[in-house]
């Protein structure tokens, strides 16, 4: 293998989230003659691939296309056998349709060859016979029930033994049967399958029959065509190439695309038309299943399928934990797939069920198993809080007891379990004593840890007792290394200027500064701690915009002076990449059109624009460019209205404005002009003095590329 080769494998094993790595490792290998070395690659990459993406529909397709042009019957069999019912995708179930077709070609006469046809269409039916675009499957599963002729050896195998004297009557059942299911169903193909069964209604000779059916039946289909079309409007745009990438790994496409399967799962829901209860719940079933094929890993998708079995439309619990135990196995860290699953056992009062779930979830792993399950520290713990809720509403509080002494064996388990334990011991009796004990009792440990602190002193200000409170913080403080004491002074200086007097909180505000130098060097670090002080639960001291800024905006102030700033930046020339974001911050603006800088006005204005909620995200570049050039000074505002065919209205007085070549705009003294490209002359501009005579405009004049435009928009207005 070439080296080029052996790189790709190298960039897919370090990112396997990256689409095009895939794509050119399979290029690469599949460059050439095929020969015996290359299938075996080429099956070895397509194997990788559905390794880790198992719902790939993309790539399932192509892995059994490639088999079936190698002509290995068994491997494309089992390929499908693997990979149907994961991906409900219609192009690969009709490809294995095809597939079949195909091996029976030969036979295609032959009861064997049409009984193996007729089963395959209708398990592909079954699975897929609800989407939008499975008329065409319909179609070819009537065409070969209608081919099959009474005398014919076949007949009996498909349509069961006839009755004598009614041979046609079992074949006529079954593909009336049939087309009034298609007919219930909004597909893409609803016309031709009326057409199809218009025909064969009149070919069965009583017309009165014939025409009692069509009536009955056309409202039925109309009401699916006005469903459907409006079904294919949600369907069409959806990437079935789509990765199933975790959340947040395939960018801004990937958020559109789960809000796109969101919005139709629940169109679904709220559209069943004309159909019947189980049809309609098939259709509201295939939604969810295709969506999970490419967002399988989205715990929230997961919660909203069982929660739509739960409702009245849905298909009852049993169904629901079937759904989240899949969703379990599918991401064993999603732990709230797990507690859905133990609430919905209590609730049904399989208690035995419940608990095996929290055993589960708490239980000792190896390192293999922890590295599978990726269950942190954190993960566990609330494993072991969840479980004590448990225990407490069904065993009573000992019993939560005892489970938190066996979880405080567990050597990682965090000190949110003792937070929680404390509360159970408070609510149960409202005594502060027990509580206290266990507070104490982590303290032990958690000295040190901030959250834990703030916790116990919450607390002890809800029991009253302020003198332990300030000597859990002077303790806790002491304890902890100073650049991680910041939240307990925060916490500090808050429940002082609650309960204490206005020394004691100005002390601590200069204990504060001593001990966090650095944060209080920070331009915002008064605004919060006078935040600390003055504000109360959700209501701060002045209207709500006044506050809204952020400490991390002073980190980006760089990256607003590299893309938007007026002039040169010392140590960022064009064409040098900014400084990189500080650690966890936003990621750098786009810089627009290409490098070139935009007025500073015009960076505020788009400062303040927010992008779209939903629905395609706008080039700005494109947005940008005509703004750029468009020439805002008076004569080529003129020029735009004569190019409009508007008439020019006289500016201040029926006075011209004079026009200096220079800068094409007034210069007030005193502010320095901007440094940004000079727009290109407008063709009309052809007397524009070239000299520097800046006094034909006086200060007092109107800016003619500000007011001037404003006064003309407002006079159109």
């Amino acid at each position: 293998m070439s080296t080029l080769i052996d790189q790709l494998r190298q960039q897919v094993a370090e990112n396997p989230y990256e689409y095009q790595n895939w794509e050119n490792l399979l290029r690469e290998v599949g460059k050439g003659p095929r020969s015996e070395e290359q299938i075996v690659a080429l099956r070895e990459v397509y194997e990788n691939i559905v390794a880790i993406f198992p719902t790939t529909c993309a790539y399932w397709k192509d892995y059994c296309e490639f088999e079936i042009e190698n002509g290995d019957e068994a491997i494309v069999k089992s390929l499908f056998g693997k990979c149907l019912l994961l991906c409900l995708d219609i192009d690969l179930w009709k490809m294995y349709v095809g597939y079949i077709r195909s091996l029976n070609a030969d036979r295609e006469d032959s009861p064997e060859g049409i009984m193996e046809v007729k089963t395959c269409l209708e398990f592909a039916l079954e699975q897929v016979g609800q989407d939008v675009r499975a008329g065409e499957l319909w179609q070819e599963y009537f065409d070969l029930l209608q081919s099959v002729q009474e005398d014919s050896p076949a007949y009996e195998k498909v349509f069961g033994e006839a009755v004598e004297g009614q041979a046609d009557a079992a074949k006529t059942a079954a593909l009336r049967r049939g087309m009034h299911k298609a007919l219930n169903i909004p597909t893409t193909s609803l016309d031709a399958i009326w057409s199809m069964y218009e025909q064969f209604e009149n070919s069965l000779g009583n017309k009165t029959l014939s025409k009692r059916s069509l009536d009955e039946w056309r409202p039925k289909y109309h009401a699916s065509k006005a469903v459907s079309n409006e079904r294919w409007s949600l369907v069409e745009s959806l990437d079935t190439k789509m990765l199933p990438l975790p959340p947040g790994k395939g960018g801004h496409h990937q958020l559109e695309e789960a809000q796109k399967w969101r919005k139709y799962c629940h169109w679904e829901s709220d559209n069943p038309g004309e159909a019947d209860r189980p049809t309609h719940q098939a259709r509201i079933v295939l939604a969810y299943e295709q969506s999970l094929s490419y967002l399988i890993q989205f715990p929230d998708l997961w919660l909203d399928y069982a929660s739509w079995h739960m409702s009245e439309t849905g298909m009852g619990a049993e169904s629901a934990i079937a759904v989240l135990n899949r969703g379990r196995e599918a991401l064993p860290a999603a732990l709230v797939l797990h507690f859905e699953v133990a609430d919905l056992h209590e609730q049904m009062g399989n208690i035995d069920k419940a608990r095996s779930i929290y055993e589960e979830v708490v239980a000792e792993d190896s390192e293999e198993e922890a590295e599978e399950k990726a269950r942190t520290d954190d993960l566990k713990t609330l494993g072991w809080i969840q479980y004590m809720r448990f225990v407490r509403r069904v065993d009573g509080v000992m019993a939560a007891r005892k489970l938190f002494l066996r979880a405080r064996k567990w050597s990682g388990l965090q000190w949110q379990a003792f937070v929680a334990s404390a509360r159970f011991e408070w609510l149960n009796d409202g005594k502060d004593h027990i509580p206290r004990n266990i507070f104490e009792l982590g303290l032990k440990t958690y000295l040190k840890c901030p959250g834990y602190v703030v916790e116990y002193a919450k607390f002890l200000m809800g029991i009253g007792d302020l003198a332990n409170t300030r000597s859990l913080f002077e303790r806790a403080i002491t304890a902890t290394p100073p650049e991680e004491t910041g939240p307990l002074w925060d916490a500090y200086i808050e429940f002082e200027a609650e309960s204490g007097s206005l020394s004691t909180v100005s002390s601590l505000e200069s204990r504060r500064k001593e001990a966090l130098k650095e944060e209080a060097k920070d331009p915002l670090d008064a605004l919060h701690v006078s935040l600390l002080k003055h504000k109360f639960l959700d209501i701060v001291p002045g209207t709500s915009d006044m506050f809204e800024v952020s400490p991390d905006m002073y980190a980006y102030e760089e990256y607003d002076e590299y893309y938007y700033g007026q002039g040169e930046q010392e140590g960022y020339p064009p064409g040098q990449p900014p400084p990189p974001p500080p650690p966890g911050g936003r990621p750098p603006p786009p810089r627009p059109m290409g490098g070139a800088r935009v007025p500073r006005d015009l960076h505020q204005l788009m400062k303040q624009l927010h992008g779209p909620a939903e629905g395609p995200v706008p080039d700005v570049e494109h947005i940008l460019t005509p703004i750029m050039n468009f020439d805002f000074t008076a004569a080529g505002i003129e020029s735009h209205e004569a190019a409009m065919g508007r008439p020019i209205q006289s500016l201040d007085g029926g006075k011209k404005v004079s026009r200096s070549g220079k800068r094409r705009g007034s210069k007030r003294k005193g502010t320095q002009q901007p440094n940004v490209p000079e727009p290109p002359p407008h063709p009309d501009d052809h007397n524009v003095d070239d000299g520097d005579n800046d006094d034909e405009i006086g200060d007092d004049m109107p800016s003619a590329g500000s007011d001037v435009y404003r006064r003309r928009m407002r006079k159109r207005t």
